[in-house]
């Protein structure tokens, strides 16, 4: 939380006040990977999947049961490393939504979306856009 961590190593930066997302890559389903983008001033998750295929009910579902658990574990976590003076504990879960297909790159190989999930991190994390990002590129 006060960034002393690792003690070989330590960066100083504080949950909330300096680091204010989390990337996480999440299996779902035993071999289909998703990216999602906790934001933690915000209480919300984005996810971020490449391969949404036919959009149902159903697997629209299995994306979000699979995230809910995050949704409920995140405030929890924050209650318990981040002081109230710098985020009021809530009990309320994240709120999350699955990104539209049109600003996610989509992966029409099978068996790639664990590569498309690490990239989606590092293009998150760096602030640059998902241009370029393909198959053919990947």
């Amino acid at each position: 939380m006060n960034g002393k961590m690792p003690q070989d190593q330590p960066t100083g930066l504080k949950w909330i006040e300096d680091v204010g997302k989390l990337y996480l890559v999440l299996q779902t389903g035993g071999d289909h990977w998703i990216t999602l983008e906790a934001d933690l001033r915000r209480s919300h998750i984005d996810v971020y999947d490449s391969i949404v295929g036919q959009v149902t009910p159903e697997s629209e579902a299995k994306i979000m049961n699979s995230v809910k658990p995050f949704a409920q574990m995140l405030p929890a976590m924050l209650n318990a490393l981040v002081p109230a003076e710098i985020r009021p504990h809530s009990k309320a879960m994240f709120s999350f939504r699955r990104k539209s297909i049109s600003k996610v790159p989509q992966n029409r190989n099978p068996g790639d979306c664990g590569v498309y999930s690490l990239k989606y991190v590092e293009c998150l994390a760096l602030g640059v856009s998902f241009d370029g990002l393909c198959d053919e590129n990947i």
